[in-house]
Order: C-alpha cells, then structure tokens, then sequence
C-alpha cells in the first residue's frame, strides 16, 4: 500500500503495525452493517442515511489527525462502522424510486463521493 510507508514514518511505528489499522477499517465495516442496520430500522431512511455519514465523515477527520497508531486505530475502526451500513441503506432506498432500467443511475453520484473522501489525502 503507497501510504503505509508514509504513515509509519509520521507516526514512528513499523509499517506491519499500520498494517493493523487497514483489518480495523475492514473489522468496522463488518461489524457495523448489520450492527447498525438493526440499531437504525427505526429511523426514517433519509435521517439514518444522513446520521451514517455523519459519523463517516467524523471519524475519517479524526483519523486524518490521529496523533499516535493507537488512536489511529480506533478512529479507523469506527470510520468503518458506518460503510457498509451506509452502502446496504442508500442503495435500498434508492432502488425504490427508478424503474428497472436505471436503478443503477442514482447511487453513482453517492459512489464517487464516497471514492474521493477515501482516496484523498489524510496528511
């Protein structure tokens, strides 16, 4: 990974303990779908679909100025917890608006948004 290198260098570890931090993005994602679907069927879908971005949006920030691995770590953790929930949620909302032909069409836009908050540069 071309950041792993980086970030063991700012953060003075060694690039298998950064390593760590990709399993606890991943730990978080499949973790947090269904935790958080079940925690959100509640709540109307729009709220929920904001609330998830949110904390998407919060915990990727922290991590962008994590001072030590640690913290790194558990900010990366619960960055993941909203993703997966985030992907199953929006896209069945969505579905429902678009007959069978373009029901692809409208989560492109949530796609790319969600592709450049990831692929952008957190230092």
């Amino acid at each position: 990974m071309g950041l792993l290198p980086s970030i063991s260098q700012d953060l003075r570890v060694t690039i298998p303990e950064v390593g760590y931090v990709i399993s606890a993005y991943a730990l978080g994602v499949v973790v947090g779908a269904p935790m958080l679907t079940v925690l959100g069927r509640n709540l109307a879908p729009k709220q929920l679909l904001m609330l998830l971005m949110v904390l998407f949006t919060v915990f990727n920030t922290l991590s962008a100025f994590a001072p030590t691995n640690t913290v790194l770590f558990f900010t990366r953790l619960l960055a993941g917890l909203p993703h997966g929930a985030f992907f199953g949620w929006g896209r069945w909302w969505q579905v429902g608006w678009h007959s069978k032909a373009s029901r692809h069409r409208p989560f492109q836009p949530c796609l790319l948004a969600l592709r450049s908050l990831i692929c952008s540069p957190c230092r």
